[in-house]
């Protein structure tokens, strides 16, 4: 029900994290104990579980049903979605693709808007505040925080001397910490404006990065364990209830539709964080190997993306504060 959906997102939000937390550690007992490749086998076999289960609750799945799905949008999304996120991969060709990509983009929105039946409702983003800042906070969200893990797994080995396992056992607070407490955000999320409870878990990761940026070089490991529980603290508190006021800013015939575009949002912004560490590492760094030899370029190259990293994570502080107020209806 509609007054027990942050609660649910929250549950689902944790397990989620639970997997993330748990995944690294079997992996690593899988390829120690077997070889890596049985990874992909448990992979395999949990994926055909997981379809088996879907088909017995698919029925649950049809408020657009008799509708014509538009396929031809579906490939002009996939292919600009492609080539947008390639672009960061290929040095010399990266702008003409990012150029494609955004002209195919253009296209497809164009066209999107005389469908009777698009793949993607542009009023969703027209008539609803509430769903238009709410995606946008998910992209700078995860556009600010998906490079914290690569940043400090490269500084806790190349800087620290951690073993990848320490370095993985340490990373693993945020994760843990936010699988504790999402269920309990995604239920405040029901009883308060999902606003509220979202814009002040992204203003505690903003806090978390700009400690990030400002840390010491040899920075204490009690220092990183706060921080760390800290990030995984502010990251359950905007996860949950920011897919909340998404879902409940649509119709149910929307909800597939709304769901997707979280996902697409989650994509996006992980996929340009990454590329925006790339473009600061290659600044910064001047092809410099990232090894113990280089720690303190490598260092300042990392203060530098959190920076950036902040300054994304305090616009999306805004764009929540900015979708408005959702009421639940009944």
């Amino acid at each position: 029900p509609p007054g027990e959906r942050g609660k649910a997102l929250g549950i689902n939000t944790a397990t989620v994290y639970v997997g993330l937390s748990v995944g690294p550690v079997v992996g690593g007992f899988l390829t120690q104990t077997l070889s890596w490749r049985s990874i992909f086998v448990i992979v395999a076999v949990l994926a055909g579980v997981t379809w088996l289960y879907a088909q017995r609750i698919r029925g649950e799945w049809s408020p657009a049903q008799g509708e014509r799905f538009d396929t031809a949008g579906a490939l002009l999304y996939c292919l600009a979605l492609t080539l947008l996120l390639s672009a960061a991969s290929w040095r010399h060709t990266g702008m003409v693709l990012a150029g494609v990509a955004v002209l195919l983009l253009f296209v497809f929105v164009a066209r999107e808007g005389r469908e009777e039946h698009p793949l993607l409702d542009l009023g969703l983003f027209r008539n609803s505040t509430v769903f238009t800042f709410s995606t946008l906070a998910a992209l700078l969200n995860y556009g600010a925080t998906f490079s914290i893990g690569y940043l400090l797994s490269l500084c806790l080995q190349t800087i620290r001397g951690f073993t990848p396992q320490e370095a993985g056992m340490l990373l693993l607070i945020q994760p843990v910490i936010q699988a504790a407490f999402s269920p309990l955000a995604g239920a405040l999320s029901d009883r308060h404006e999902p606003r509220i409870v979202a814009s002040l878990g992204m203003l505690v990761t903003t806090f978390c990065l700009l400690a990030y940026a400002l840390m010491p070089y040899r920075a204490s490991l009690a220092f990183l364990v706060a921080v760390l529980a800290a990030s995984g603290l502010g990251f359950a508190l905007f996860s949950s209830p920011n897919v909340n006021a998404i879902m409940s800013a649509v119709s149910g015939a929307h909800y597939g539709v709304a769901s997707s575009v979280v996902s697409t949002a989650r994509m996006l912004g992980q996929s340009l964080s990454m590329a925006m560490i790339m473009l600061i590492f290659s600044w910064t760094m001047r092809g410099l190997p990232l090894s113990p030899s280089c720690g303190g370029e490598l260092f300042r190259s990392m203060r530098v993306a959190f920076a950036v990293s902040t300054v994304l994570s305090l616009l999306g502080v805004f764009s929540s504060l900015a979708r408005g107020r959702m009421h639940h209806s009944s």
